[in-house]
């Protein structure tokens, strides 16, 4: 007999229930912000950064074959570098602190790039170089963030799965121990259960 603890199985139930239904709602959101984190660093990001270094690579290439500047491609020209740069800078800011502050070295490679004179010494070469070596820093950081949130996605699918796994029985148990406490109530006022009997 429950006496004045009836109200036991109802409040197990509807925790029960309200688990079932937020526990799911609540990976299913993180899982979803995670998914679109996942797509941001793999287009809005990856891709200019390395659509940056084939363009660099291009002005090198340009520059050392000493085309006249009417011939160089557009592929190749500091206008594309520019535009994949302002593409590339929208899309870091999203990813925080590391991400940043490796930007903020290829950007500042890229400004010193600029100024300089590009005479073909030794010194200009490294620069180039190094600046080609800052963009690939930046582009193994979002493949490891990306890596990462790839990892969260599978590790979130599977609360998700076994969430649901657990929470199943607890509601069904709840359900039977309503209709259990119902029974008690009714038999410790004298009325009549379901099945006729007093």
């Amino acid at each position: 007999m429950l006496g004045h603890r009836y109200w036991m199985p109802s409040a197990f139930a509807i925790l029960a229930l309200l688990a079932l239904l937020v526990v799911p709602a609540v990976v299913d959101k993180r899982l979803a912000k995670v998914r679109t984190q996942l797509v941001a660093a793999n287009d809005a990001a990856r891709v200019p950064v390395n659509d940056l270094e084939a363009t660099f690579a291009g002005e090198l290439l340009a520059r050392n074959s000493a085309l006249p500047p009417g011939d160089i491609p557009a592929f190749a020209t500091k206008a594309k570098r520019d535009a994949e740069n302002a593409q590339l800078r929208a899309a870091v800011y999203k990813f925080g602190s590391p991400a940043i502050a490796y930007y903020t070295d290829l950007n500042d490679r890229l400004d010193a790039w600029d100024r300089s004179t590009h005479d073909g010494t030794a010194r200009s070469t490294q620069q180039g170089l190094e600046l080609l070596a800052s963009a690939e820093r930046l582009d193994s950081l979002l493949t490891t963030m990306s890596t990462s949130r790839r990892i969260e996605v599978l590790r979130l699918e599977r609360i998700d799965v076994i969430s649901a796994a657990i929470l199943a029985p607890i509601a069904l148990i709840a359900i039977v121990i309503i209709m259990w406490g119902s029974s008690e109530r009714f038999a410790s006022r004298g009325w009549p259960s379901r099945s006729g009997k007093r």
